[in-house]
């Protein structure tokens, strides 16, 4: 790995840390086993569907056609003044995606996962509570970490979707938005959806910003461990920004009436 990779893997680590930072609406979901389940279960289904037959090309046409669409509605979905900026940048930045290639073209294909990932964690704000979010964050690293280094599914997963070619228009392939490529680093969608949903979860934590500078800090360090092994979890670095950031909701104890 030489300054290529490793600035490749600054900038995926810098927007790892940016989407804990990007406001979001507090919360009003109530729904407990589900806000735990959801995130583990989405890495899970994802490592199914790319098994199953077809799969793989099933993922990549969503990613395609879906990305825009969740990117799109960040905005309306975030509480944004003026939302609409959100559908017009998303817009831009896919012609950008699929039309430019080297740096500047994945830069946009990241920022537009980013701003999906930022919807998909905005809607999982309005039905999952804090503190079950905070559990299931807990629960994906920990599956990560066992999928990882304890079996090949999350790296054949990750080479098989990285080596799908999206459907073309115009005789030139659409943006690959399957994963989160940036020049040779590449992270997994679920990467950046964990940040967006540790931001959820620290809305009005007064160290949300320290959480976010201690993800991307520890997603480099974390990186370090690509010496010795070819895949490593990118969602570990959201635990260090919970453990920062997080302090549980104490209920108020009420006055003992004589």
């Amino acid at each position: 790995m030489g300054t290529g990779f490793w600035l490749s893997d600054l900038v995926l680590c810098g927007v790892q840390g940016l989407l804990v930072l990007v406001p979001s609406k507090a919360q009003s979901g109530r729904s407990r086993l589900a806000g735990v389940l959801v995130p583990a279960g989405l890495l899970v289904l994802g490592v199914l569907l790319v098994r199953a037959a077809n799969g793989a090309r099933l993922l990549t046409d969503l990613a395609t056609f879906g990305t825009p669409v969740a990117a799109g509605i960040a905005g309306y979905l975030l509480g944004w003044r003026k939302p609409w900026l959100g559908a017009v940048g998303t817009a831009a930045l896919y012609v950008v995606a699929w039309r430019v290639g080297g740096p500047l073209g994945d830069a946009a294909g990241v920022a537009l996962i980013a701003l999906a990932c930022l919807s998909g964690a905005a809607l999982a704000g309005g039905l999952f509570g804090r503190r079950e979010l905070a559990i299931g964050l807990v629960l994906l690293v920990c599956l990560d970490v066992i999928l990882v280094f304890g079996t090949n599914q999350v790296a054949d997963t990750t080479s098989t979707l990285h080596g799908i070619v999206p459907p073309a228009a115009g005789g030139h392939p659409l943006p690959a938005l399957q994963d989160v490529t940036f020049r040779s680093a590449t992270m997994g969608w679920l990467d950046l959806l964990a940040p967006a949903l540790l931001g959820v979860v620290l809305v009005g934590s007064p160290r949300r910003s320290l959480a976010a500078v201690s993800v991307a800090a520890s997603g480099l360090a974390w990186a370090c461990l690509l010496y010795t092994t070819a895949v490593i979890p990118a969602t570990v670095p959201v635990l260090v920004g919970l453990a920062v950031g997080y302090r549980p909701v104490r209920p108020r104890l009420r006055p003992r009436v004589a």
